[in-house]
């Protein structure tokens, strides 16, 4: 395993773990709705910064297919990962056709 891979391991495991001591602190202090509310948004941070790292590591998708990053690091139901992709693929197409376009610009000229 690449050194940023078990980067994005241990920021996974940092985070949940201060989630669980927040929520044994604080959760008696607090309502339901309240701890559901924060737990929510901490879990939101902690997959946004292992989708950041899996995206900036240059060996992530070697390691870790997208498509299974997406399932069982993000934990995204199978619907919303072929939208994503279906989207992926799309703006791929239209990037591919922008490139055509501006090369038979180019040979115009």
């Amino acid at each position: 395993m690449e050194k940023d891979d078990l980067l994005v391991v241990l920021v996974l495991l940092v985070g949940f773990l201060s989630l669980i001591t927040m929520f044994v602190v604080f959760a008696n202090s607090m309502s339901e709705d309240q701890v559901r509310s924060i737990v929510s948004a901490e879990v939101g941070k902690i997959l946004a910064e292992a989708l950041s790292k899996y995206a900036a590591s240059p060996m992530a998708e070697a390691v870790i297919p997208p498509e299974a990053f997406l399932r069982y690091v993000l934990g995204l139901k199978d619907e919303v990962i072929e939208d994503i992709l279906k989207m992926v693929e799309e703006e791929v197409r239209i990037e591919q056709r922008e490139i055509v376009e501006e090369e038979e610009e180019l040979i115009e000229e």
